[in-house]
């Protein structure tokens, strides 16, 4: 199993690809890091195709809106196209903001 026969199953949630192609999630994971895609794409594919169908769905605009919004779906379908095809320049690493505590904590003296 490689990098691209993962690849054309993105688009669905990382349990059911493991399941599809009989290899358990970690093994899926471990692909995947090894290849740059630190995190699975689908819920970004699925976020995008959300916006493309909305997009879609508007109606009664003036030509002009039309032209723009044609051109929104353009460029989300592109995005789409390419995330699926180059994950890991889009998926980067989040940084966690973490709750830093105090070492010096106050006391109550009474």
């Amino acid at each position: 199993m490689d990098i691209e026969e993962v690849s054309k199953y993105f688009h669905l949630p990382i349990a059911e690809v493991a399941q599809k192609l009989n290899v358990c999630v970690s093994a899926l994971k471990k692909l995947c890091r090894a290849n740059g895609i630190i995190r699975w794409p689908h819920r970004k594919i699925k976020s995008l195709d959300k916006k493309i169908e909305s997009l879609k769905s508007t109606t009664n605009l003036s030509i002009e809106h039309q032209q723009s919004i044609q051109l929104e779906i353009s460029s989300l379908t592109a995005k789409r196209n390419l995330l699926i095809q180059k994950p890991q320049l889009f998926i980067t690493k989040s940084k966690k903001k973490t709750k830093s505590k105090s070492k010096n904590k106050k006391t109550n003296k009474k």
